[in-house]
């Protein structure tokens, strides 16, 4: 699997859990939105950190990194987990 392949799949499962999954079972149902000025303000935060961490996920990380180093990048790639940590240090 690509790093481009990866990147996507993780941004779907662990960021989009945190902004997505985890609010729907803290907020009660039928919870709306309020456009004051707090939630203004966290809107343009949130669409901030949306940005940067796409930024560095996708052009950063998957295509530079990609680009620059070639095939050392992709064994690096297959060799550490991105999601799991190893538990040890031999394989």
């Amino acid at each position: 699997m690509g790093a481009l392949l990866r990147t996507i799949v993780f941004t779907i499962f662990v960021p989009g859990a945190v902004a997505v999954l985890i609010p729907r079972w803290i907020l009660p149902a039928g919870a709306r939105w309020h456009a004051d000025a707090t939630g203004i303000v966290a809107f343009i935060l949130a669409a901030a950190g949306a940005s940067i961490y796409f930024w560095c996920a996708f052009w950063a990380f998957a295509s530079y990194g990609h680009k620059k180093f070639g095939a050392e990048y992709e064994e690096y790639s297959r060799r550490v987990p991105r999601w799991l940590p190893k538990l040890s240090a031999q394989d």
